[in-house]
């Protein structure tokens, strides 16, 4: 196994910020239930009911006028009072342990380039000889012995190669407790899942990436040869001071220089008001909220079709570099135009990503996201698969999985948010006035041939994963703490009669 070159992020402690509610694991037969019953009625007579005929505003905030998605809130037009809100505060915390990495891109010039290779090609180089030394078994697998056999200056000089001295000490002993690392992470493996590898050499031309340990204490240094570090271009300022001992990326893919730098987690208040909301991934919508306080939120609708485009092109380039009769250096140029827009498909997914994030952490203090199986949708079983190639590519693409991981972090930094992980079993098809099934297809459009009801289908699904939430989990009641007038927690409306 060859151990990761990019920043290992510290373990941070069970998070508080998440509650996981019904799951199903990767190795259990999902069996779906209806969930509807009377308890199901009661509470979604205390919600308000959409209907095809909201009304929409029109949305100025963060989203819009700084993303590219568009995002889109819906109004009901029924007289619910909205929630008090207030500005939250920085808490102040004093030094505690790195639970966070930021990560700065870095611009060095032609001769900082080629130190930093240097440094880089010593550092693999000393990997690979103190992991040949031990499994030849030359040199015990402890620290002592590795440095007296490959880092202090007398065995270099024995070895007769004294470019290595060029590098500095720290990071070829890194680069040594990095092989040490991994060791110790087979036998951990070994010893919970009987499972048995190899590590392998760090090689240049397979290696997607490259880091090297860059310690807090050289950080601050103007003499010597740390001192070009602070000195180096960045797209942020670079931190006057390091507390923690960071890591320097580089990806051979891309051609770009990252410095990753561990901070210790800032918790801040978030919003103070009982407000929550309920989401409803999917592909032509990315989220599709419903808010019991009177909101109904489209984020990403239609904006797949831009990443479509995009993948139109790169299906082109593809096909063209594909072909036999092609130079070898207009094929180079190909793939590397297909790697960057394969990477501005990335950027663009994950600026979505971060912007909902934080969106929702500031905004809501209860957030309700189903689990969203994609690798097992897009999966063929028997050859055969009920979605599209179309539609599996689309729903791999929005990355809703990572967006998952990305909310359930964001929400780490903040005291009042919390994120509650659910089922979405029959909350399509369901209809959220009378509780029967109708089967939707393909429709943009939620109908009920029993009651007439008639709602977009996302958001009437939304709606039923906060019904479904609060009538099996029950997780909802816990984190909000209303008035005990209210039923459920929820204001009571005036509904039709079920």
């Amino acid at each position: 196994m060859e151990t990761a070159s990019g920043m290992d992020k510290p373990q941070a402690p069970p998070c508080p910020c998440v509650a996981v509610g019904e799951q199903n694991t990767p190795n259990m037969k999902i069996v779906p239930k209806p969930f509807w019953n009377e308890d199901s009625a009661r509470i979604s007579r205390t919600l308000w009911l959409p209907s095809l005929n909201l009304i929409e505003r029109e949305w100025t905030g963060e989203l819009v006028t700084e993303g590219w998605g568009t995002c889109k809130r819906s109004a009901s037009d029924q007289p619910i009072t909205d929630s008090k809100r207030r500005k939250r505060e920085e808490e102040q915390t004093e030094k505690q342990q790195a639970e966070k990495v930021r990560r700065f891109r870095l611009y060095p010039t032609t001769e900082q380039k080629a130190i930093l290779r240097n440094w880089f090609g010593t550092a693999r180089w000393t990997y690979n000889r103190c992991l040949d030394a031990v499994e030849k078994k030359e040199v015990a697998k402890n620290k002592k012995d590795l440095r007296a056999a490959f880092l202090n200056k007398d065995a270099i000089d024995n070895m007769g190669k004294p470019w290595v001295l060029e590098t500095p000490y720290d990071i070829r002993n890194a680069a040594m407790q990095d092989l040490l690392n991994a060791y110790d992470s087979a036998h951990a493996r070994y010893t919970n899942d009987k499972k048995v590898f190899k590590i392998k050499h760090r090689s240049r031309r397979k290696s997607r990436q490259e880091s090297i340990v860059i310690h807090h204490k050289h950080w601050s240094r103007v003499k010597g040869k740390y001192a070009f570090l602070r000195k180096m271009k960045s797209a942020e300022p670079l931190p006057h001071d390091l507390n923690y001992d960071s890591r320097l990326v580089y990806q051979r893919t891309t051609g770009h220089y990252y410095l990753c730098v561990p901070m210790p987690l800032r918790v801040l208040d978030g919003p103070s008001s009982d407000r929550l909301i309920s989401l409803d991934p999917g592909v032509r919508t990315f989220l599709t909220g419903y808010s019991p306080d009177g909101e109904a939120i489209e984020l990403g609708k239609n904006d797949i079709g831009h990443i479509y485009r995009l993948c139109h092109w790169l299906d082109e380039l593809h096909s063209k570099y594909s072909v036999k009769d092609i130079s070898r250096a207009k094929r180079w140029r190909m793939k590397k135009a297909a790697g960057k827009l394969r990477r501005r498909i990335q950027n663009l997914v994950s600026d979505m990503h971060c912007r909902i994030a934080k969106y929702l952490c500031t905004t809501f203090n209860l957030v309700i996201l189903p689990s969203f199986p994609v690798q097992q949708m897009v999966m063929r079983k028997g050859g055969q698969r009920r979605i599209r190639s179309k539609t599996a590519r689309a729903m791999a693409t929005w990355s809703h999985y990572r967006f998952q991981q990305r909310l359930l972090d964001k929400a780490r930094e903040y005291k009042s948010c919390k994120v509650v992980l659910v089922s979405e079993e029959y909350t399509s098809k369901t209809c959220g006035r009378c509780g029967k099934h109708n089967d939707v297809g393909s429709s943009k459009k939620y109908s009920c041939k029993e009651c007439r009801f008639e709602c977009d289908r996302d958001v009437n699904g939304a709606r039923n994963i906060l019904v479904r939430c609060m009538t099996v989990d029950r997780t909802v009641d816990k984190y909000l703490h209303r008035n005990d007038d209210r039923v459920d927690g929820l204001h009571p409306v005036q509904q039709p009669a079920l």
